[in-house]
């Protein structure tokens, strides 16, 4: 198939899904960030969009995937599911509200967010970020990471994409668990072992990750290193490099970033950068970072630096911004609100469940003896629910759903 003819197919199947109501009550408004470099478009295997709940009259971000023969993918799933299930809508995380599973899609309901981290990068005059914004991004990526690792799960892949801004821009989230691993179970860390291939984005991927090593806490932290010196300087050592293969590539790159040096990585910052390499160089494969340890030490560089208080990132400044991105954008806004207004009538009004409906939620499910978040899952209608096997992830339960329904279909 042409390149012409594919990208005409991908254009039918998004559009085919406008105006239609799946998983019971949402109705797809409009594909998210079309054309752009974005976290809300997943290439040939499916689509992000808006979506706007018709009872609540509230907009999500729903995650439609074409996973019925792409074994990756479905386990790319399983994992995004079942962590975005345990995170639980924690602070700087998206939450989930509804996953269903059929023989060839499926759909994930989630928060929805504002731009990634990249594209807001790429709206900069110079293609860079400020020592004041990188700071205090860290601030937040490390918290992030943190209550990440304390749920047992590692993220394997950061990147400016998978950093975004909530609907306040000085909220920072990060995003897309499909790489996600659990390295400790029970309380047991997983042993170092040798993998096939090379998992994440190689220009942040971790070294380990080059050497085809098991990948650990500190491999997260080391990562989220070559994502600050990114966003300050606007390149790596080991970008723009050519080679004929992409596997020629990927090992270029392992090499350059191997045989370059903290300091030289570092230079022309400030030596608390260095120092944060350093620090991550020696923890254990099974060693616990002290994130406060790292917090404060970049917490004490923006004291220092006389920076004020204020969340002021600098996607905040007007003078940024693309003004007719910006116009296009509030057009888009009023376009999502008049599509399928034959149905319903709403004012923008994003938000989080209010208590209420959690408290009405959790009181349906209570039954199930099992976690009260499943309230999460706010569309289960009563008699769908089962009584579930001890110790399954939502993903698997979800699963024996979605086996109930078309038992009763058929």
């Amino acid at each position: 198939m042409s390149k012409r003819n594919d990208k005409l197919s991908q254009k039918q199947t998004q559009n085919k899904w406008i105006d239609k109501v799946v998983c019971k009550n949402y109705r797809i408004l409009s594909p998210l960030n079309q054309g752009q470099k974005s976290s809300y478009f997943i290439g040939t295997f499916g689509h992000i969009y808006l979506a706007i709940h018709q009872i609540k009259q509230e907009y999500y971000a729903v995650k439609i995937l074409q996973t019925g023969k792409n074994p990756n993918l479905a386990q790319s799933v399983k994992n995004e599911v079942d962590v975005l299930y345990k995170l639980n809508g924690n602070i700087g995380f998206p939450r989930l509200y509804y996953f269903i599973q059929n023989g060839t899609e499926s759909f994930i309901v989630q928060t929805l967010l504002g731009q990634n981290l990249y594209q807001l990068l790429m709206q900069t005059p110079k293609k860079v970020f400020s020592l004041k914004t990188v700071l205090m991004f860290l601030d937040q990526a490390i918290q992030r990471l943190q209550y990440l690792h304390m749920n047992d799960y590692i993220h394997r892949d950061i990147k400016p994409e998978n950093f975004m801004t909530g609907l306040k821009e000085d909220e920072i989230y990060l995003i897309d668990f499909g790489f996600t691993l659990k390295y400790r179970d029970q309380g047991q860390h997983i042993e170092r072992q040798k993998n096939e291939n090379v998992i994440g984005t190689p220009r942040f991927c971790p070294i380990c990750s080059h050497l085809s090593l098991s990948q650990n806490r500190a491999s997260d932290l080391e990562s989220l290193g070559y994502l600050a010196v990114y966003f300050l300087k606007g390149s790596l050592p080991w970008m723009h490099i050519h080679a004929e293969t992409p596997e020629e590539k990927i090992k270029l790159i392992g090499s350059k970033k191997m045989n370059t040096s903290i300091e030289e990585l570092c230079s022309g910052l400030p030596k608390t950068f260095e120092d944060y390499f350093k620090y991550i160089q020696n923890i254990s494969f099974d060693g616990d970072p002290n994130y406060e340890y790292i917090q404060k030490s970049f917490q004490k560089l923006y004291q220092t630096l006389g920076y004020p208080f204020d969340s002021k990132f600098d996607w905040t400044k007007e003078e940024i911004r693309n003004s007719q991105d910006n116009e296009k954008n509030i057009n888009k806004q009023q376009q999502f609100l008049d599509v399928g207004r034959k149905s319903f009538t709403a004012d923008v009004n994003i938000e989080e469940l209010p208590s209420q409906i959690q408290k009405k939620q959790i009181e349906r499910i209570h039954h199930l003896k099992i976690q009260e978040d499943l309230f999460l899952m706010t569309d289960l209608q009563l008699d769908e629910i089962q009584e579930f096997e001890p110790g399954l992830t939502l993903f698997e339960r979800m699963q024996q759903i979605n086996k109930q329904q078309l038992k009763k279909q058929k």
